[in-house]
């Protein structure tokens, strides 16, 4: 599904933005100096206090708008207007801090970068074609799918460079070195907008091959690491097919074994518990805060095990879904066995192997929540699932539990991603919308790399609002066919 594992999509949430770029830095200032005075903790608390007032509020607005006021044309139309308002001087805003505030450098693929300058780079595996099976129907089958039996897709290259005095910005991709602002091939301006231009804190010139960002230069300084930062690092999802592959890479190859990781230090605790439980040479870690600029005098760079498109400048400029296929999402199949293997280690059997898991979606503010998920669960139940809920369970717990699964049934999210740590092959019965130039590739390739069988159950979207994530009906008939059919 066309970014079915996007960042709205979250069993883990990230920390509040309150943690990102100058406000980290103010953060940890507070820790350091002021936290010890009373007027200053009294004040933190009053703004906390106020802060929180106005995000209830803002949420009483809006449950009160859908509720009674959304009805009419007239207060949609004000609405309408109210946000595009809004939306129009935020961008002017952030147009004229880019302009005056701002530093710029040239955007350059790292690979070209590190060829053309020389740097050494150790190539731990090419870059391969797989077949795999294509994306699985049960009930309706969109028609582009219908004879559609097997995909060719990529398992990366993987490789690691070093880059003496770079710098990383925490929540990109990118890599600063001189007057370059260096990414990844997958990474194609023109075609994709990335965190931090969507957080105003980056503006791209796809035209003139240019990044101007308002981060504010390195003002920490480290010797010698590697980073796995990344640009998604706080969705689940991408944190398990995207950051913890790298370290699989990065412990294969030559590089020193004891050299310290750079990392997203804004993510959900849960997310550095799965980074701990496969950090099998226990490297030091360096936190980076979301937008800050940490400097390294000699920096190793992973390249991408997967890669996934944070978000697409066709929809944001012209509100129209660019219609994508299989190569849209690249996982390496050994980053991600690897991954797996280590992580298993560390999992508690509990002695119910081959168990029939049904996923119940977790009520903390979730878009593309199914509206008769009720019913599902309860016909779920009758065909002998546990139901479980993975945003309340510790990443330990998931690994346990997702380790002795044979069967899992679920609502498209990032909880599905547990799936990668499934000892045997796994079926897996996805509930998902329709709507039209969807691409289902995202976890049709996930688990057909690693060898699981993947079906899909489509049913309508529901309600106005982002095309990926409407709220949607689960087909219960295709649903039932499908437990009659594996459970």
């Amino acid at each position: 599904m066309q970014r079915q594992h996007s960042k709205s999509d979250i069993d883990m949430s990230p920390r509040l933005d309150l943690e990102a770029g100058s406000l980290g830095l103010f953060r940890r200032g507070y820790r350091g100096y002021l936290a010890r005075h009373f007027i200053f903790r009294f004040l933190k608390e009053a703004v906390l206090s106020i802060y929180w007032r106005i995000r209830g509020l803002k949420g009483e607005l809006r449950s009160f708008y859908r509720g009674h006021l959304s009805k009419y044309a007239v207060f949609r139309i004000l609405r309408n207007w109210v946000l595009a308002t809004h939306f129009r001087l935020r961008g002017a805003w952030i147009r004229l801090s880019l302009r005056y505030r701002g530093s710029s450098f040239r955007l350059a693929q790292l690979d070209t970068y590190v060829q053309d300058h020389g740097l050494h780079t150790q190539v731990v595996e090419a870059e391969q074609r797989i077949e795999i099976p294509a994306p699985r129907f049960i009930g309706y089958t969109p028609d582009e799918y219908a004879d559609l039996k097997t995909v060719s897709v990529i398992s990366p290259k993987l490789a690691v460079s070093d880059i003496p005095q770079a710098s990383v910005i925490g929540g990109t991709d990118f890599v600063i070195s001189g007057d370059c602002a260096l990414h990844s091939s997958f990474y194609r301006p023109a075609r994709e907008v990335c965190p931090a231009e969507t957080f105003g804190e980056a503006g791209i010139d796809p035209a003139h091959e240019l990044m101007r960002t308002r981060v504010p230069r390195s003002r920490r300084r480290v010797g010698a690491a590697a980073t796995i930062i990344g640009q998604c690092a706080g969705n689940y999802a991408h944190w398990l097919t995207e950051i913890l592959p790298k370290l699989m890479v990065l412990d294969s190859s030559e590089a020193d074994k004891s050299l310290p990781l750079l990392i997203d230090g804004w993510v959900h605790p849960n997310l550095h518990e799965a980074l701990s439980v496969v950090n099998q040479n226990r490297r030091p870690l360096i936190k980076v805060e979301r937008w800050e600029m940490v400097s390294a005098e000699h920096l190793v760079h992973v390249s991408p095990a997967s890669y996934i498109p944070a978000e697409y400048r066709e929809y944001v400029t012209s509100g129209n879904i660019l219609k994508t296929g299989p190569e849209e999402f690249p996982f390496s199949r050994t980053a991600l066995c690897a991954m797996r293997d280590v992580a298993l280690k560390s999992a508690t059997p509990t002695g119910k192997i081959g168990r029939k898991l049904y996923l119940r979606r977790a009520n903390n503010g979730n878009t593309r929540a199914a509206v008769n998920d009720d019913q599902a669960e309860a016909m779920a139940r009758r065909y002998g699932f546990e139901t479980i809920e993975p945003g309340s369970l510790s990443f330990r717990e998931q690994l346990s539990i997702f380790s002795e699964a044979e069967l899992v049934a679920g609502q498209i999210g990032a909880a599905l991603s547990n799936v990668i740590f499934a000892r045997q092959s796994c079926k897996i019965i996805v509930m998902s919308p329709y709507y039209e130039d969807a691409n289902y590739y995202f976890f049709s390739n996930l688990f057909g790399i690693l060898g699981h069988e993947l079906h899909y159950v489509v049913g309508p979207q529901i309600g106005d609002g982002h095309p990926f994530h409407k709220k949607f009906k689960i087909d219960l008939d295709g649903l039932e066919k499908a437990f009659r059919q594996f459970a």
